[in-house]
């Protein structure tokens, strides 16, 4: 049985100035990032949702749900603000893992931060805590975890949100332990809600949870210290199978959190290497359907499971249908929130190409390719391999892309001179002396 001890003794002593500036970097990114993506997702059905329930539940006014000008709870907060920033699944993954790390930090580090009123270095200092814990705890998961229908960012994620609640509490060395295993036991989330909101509200459930069990623990709230990696906890339940020792695998030498990965489309990564495939096949032979008479994926078994759907009916469904996915990267060469609507997902020439698409499983693919096989209507047949994808860690996304999608995601709310100001107070958030001050700034800016 792998000791949790290492983890929590080295998460909870760390201070930004002994972190590698390469990784500040890295874990900036992924904090602007999601910031625009959550403001994004705000547009969408489940947080508009969310943000109704907790209206009708009522609360002490604690934490803003950012973008709506909405003050709730620090648990309501956490949920909304956690929903909005999976939805649009445009944040970042872990891509050995699936395990999105960004997401549901935002959901349970903003509220909190600025109920304590924690300077910018605590901020992210508490931002490093939670993208290191949960990409960890997803690794000693493993991918049997993912396969047997865990959303492992439902689990993982709730254990990463109490880590850096717990280190934004400032809590003692066995209070943050006793944080971890309670989230541990409150953690879930199910694969069969993808295309559902029940998906985004995985996050959603993980910030609220991990908030929780750090507030839990901080009165002294017991939990069993083997909640989770006993063989009756986390890891020995729901991923007896997984390598456990990665949880502490180079722990000190190797920052897990540089192989998290900002996402290029919004849409389930698994159908990234389809829209590349897309995007390659439209440069080269034009993006008319009747130019084509049959179109062949060839994907892992993984990217059937979990994106076969043929005729998707609303924009969440058409996340998860590669054939969806690669036909808005033929037509529009480019697979944006706008592409995944309810009225995209139904367009006519979108279906035309759906239709015909054929996707084979092959399991001597790996996960993150696909070969394309395109008939075109003199007959003429082509085959085209992607290994490289876009977002990858071959080809992760250049600072100017990150900062275009950041603008891209506001600039309808902010236009885009206040888009690249905010893009850049908010990846050195590190500078702020008041986060409090920060969320007020932040939530009167893209309010609509």
């Amino acid at each position: 049985m792998i000791d949790l001890e290492p983890l929590v003794a080295q998460m909870h002593a760390l201070q930004l100035g002994d972190v590698p500036e390469i990784v500040i970097s890295a874990a900036a990114d992924s904090f602007a990032n999601v910031a625009g993506v959550a403001i994004g997702g705000l547009s969408e059905d489940a947080p508009r949702r969310a943000l109704a329930v907790t209206a009708m539940l009522g609360s002490a006014p604690q934490a803003r749900v950012l973008g709506t000008g909405e003050v709730r709870n620090l648990e309501h907060a956490a949920l909304v603000n956690g929903i909005a920033a999976h939805v649009l699944d445009f944040d970042d993954t872990d891509l050995a893992t699936i395990y999105h790390p960004s997401a549901v930090l935002y959901g349970a580090i903003w509220p909190l931060a600025e109920w304590v009123d924690a300077d910018g270095r605590d901020a992210m200092a508490a931002w490093i805590v939670g993208l290191e814990t949960g990409i960890r705890i997803a690794a000693a998961l493993g991918m049997p975890h993912y396969d047997r229908g865990w959303h492992v960012t439902g689990t993982a994620g709730a254990v990463a949100a109490a880590a850096a609640a717990a280190r934004l509490l400032r809590l003692g060395q066995g209070a943050f332990a006793s944080a971890l295993n309670l989230a541990a036991t409150m953690s879930g989330g199910h694969r069969t809600q993808f295309g559902f909101d029940a998906k985004s509200g995985h996050v959603g459930f993980a910030a609220q949870r991990g908030l929780l069990a750090a507030l839990l623990a901080r009165e002294g709230f017991s939990a069993s210290p083997l909640g989770v990696t006993g063989p009756r906890g986390l890891l020995g339940v729901v991923g007896p199978d997984g390598p456990h020792s990665a949880l502490t695998d180079r722990l000190g030498n190797r920052w897990r959190l540089l192989d998290n990965r900002l996402k290029p489309y919004a849409s389930g990564v698994v159908t990234h290497p389809a829209i590349d495939a897309a995007r390659e096949v439209g440069r080269r032979f034009g993006r008319d359907a009747p130019g084509f008479e049959a179109i062949t994926l060839r994907v892992h078994p993984l990217v059937v499971e979990l994106t076969g759907l043929a005729d998707p009916q609303t924009g969440l469904q058409g996340k998860f249908s590669v054939r969806h996915c690669f036909a808005i990267g033929l037509l529009y060469d480019r697979a944006a929130a706008e592409e995944f609507t309810d009225v995209a997902v139904r367009d006519g020439r979108v279906r035309s190409v759906r239709e015909l698409v054929d996707v084979v499983a092959d399991p001597s693919m790996p996960h993150m390719t696909t070969a394309v096989t395109v008939r075109l209507a003199g007959g003429e047949t082509h085959e085209i391999p992607v290994t490289d994808v876009r977002g990858s860690d071959l080809r992760p996304l250049s600072p100017s892309e990150v900062e275009a999608k950041f603008v891209g995601l506001l600039e309808g709310r902010l236009g885009k001179p206040d888009s690249l100001r905010w893009f850049e107070r908010l990846r050195a958030v590190r500078s702020e002396s008041s986060m409090a001050s920060l969320a007020r700034e932040f939530d009167a800016s893209t309010c609509i």
